[in-house]
């Protein structure tokens, strides 16, 4: 999961076979959710403003994503950006930002272009990557980044709730992974694998700290190895034979970290190091 996460982070970034789209899909809806949220007195840094409202001002300064097994850094000047992943440098280009969308000449000089959502008062990047699934559909990715220096308002009341990563998987759409946020605890599914892990955690600064306390297994006890998500309804979710599984078959680390951001009935983070947009289960 951790090269899959690299190879989906270097395509949209350094300008691969990811395009990335706007966040807000109806700016008038947009529009109308911020106004709702003002009037409700929330918090409207929280609702992604129009892609037309970002300028290079905006993207200038130093942006990162950390979690147990990642650390990269994007660095927007006035022209280039650079991208470094765990401390290298793996690409460097110049962009332009023209209506809202940021253009990249990749590789091959081939043209490349994302369009960023920003959350809690531009501390906080959003990037909707396209790509196309084994079905030739489309499928996105988000990715968060942080911008150094800031300091991220989000509150674990925005974050409560069953979130669900649906993702094509062997010719159809399932729930892929999902973490339920409750109070103080959590619950993580990861389907492939047919694992649960159990724990509390702390969030600050938009990064979840998550101290694990048991893990299960829907396929052979202790062990996870069988029929990929074994008795796991794979659209559901529901089991009704979670076995104990022996930590070190563990795929989460005891105590991790994990960027995490909502918004609304979305949200976008780093589930099983992968950058998913996530939907609140109704």
């Amino acid at each position: 999961m951790k090269k899959f996460y690299y190879l989906c982070l270097m395509a949209g970034l350094t300008f691969g076979s990811l395009t990335f789209t706007a966040c807000g899909d109806d700016d008038d809806s947009n529009n109308n959710q911020q106004q709702n949220d003002n009037n409700n007195g929330k918090d409207s840094t929280t609702v992604v403003p129009n892609s037309d409202a970002v300028t290079v001002d905006d993207l200038i300064g130093i942006w990162s994503v950390n979690s147990t097994d990642n650390d990269y850094v994007v660095e927007f000047t006035k022209d280039s950006v650079i991208l470094k992943a765990n401390g290298k440098v793996e690409y460097q280009s110049q962009y332009t930002l023209k209506d809202g969308v940021v253009s990249y000449s990749g590789l091959n000089n081939t043209q490349y272009q994302s369009v960023p959502g920003l959350l809690y008062g531009k501390s906080v990047m959003v990037f909707k990557q396209i790509y196309k699934n084994e079905r030739e559909e489309e499928e996105m990715l988000g990715m968060i980044l942080i911008k150094q220096g800031k300091n991220v308002t989000a509150t674990k009341n925005d974050i409560q709730g069953f979130w669900c990563w649906y993702s094509d998987f062997g010719g159809e759409t399932i729930i892929r992974t999902a973490i339920k946020i409750d109070g103080d605890n959590f619950e993580v599914i990861i389907t492939p694998w047919g694992e649960r892990y159990v724990g509390n955690y702390t969030y600050q600064n938009g990064i979840l700290h998550l101290n694990v306390t048991a893990a299960y297994t829907s396929r052979e006890e202790h062990t996870g190895n069988g029929e990929l998500w074994g008795r796991m309804d794979p659209n559901t979710l529901e089991c009704d034979d979670w076995r104990v599984l022996d930590q070190k078959y563990w795929h989460y680390d005891a105590v991790s970290e994990t960027p995490f951001i909502g918004n609304g009935d979305e949200a976008y983070g780093f589930i099983a190091n992968i950058p998913a947009i996530l939907q609140k289960k109704k």
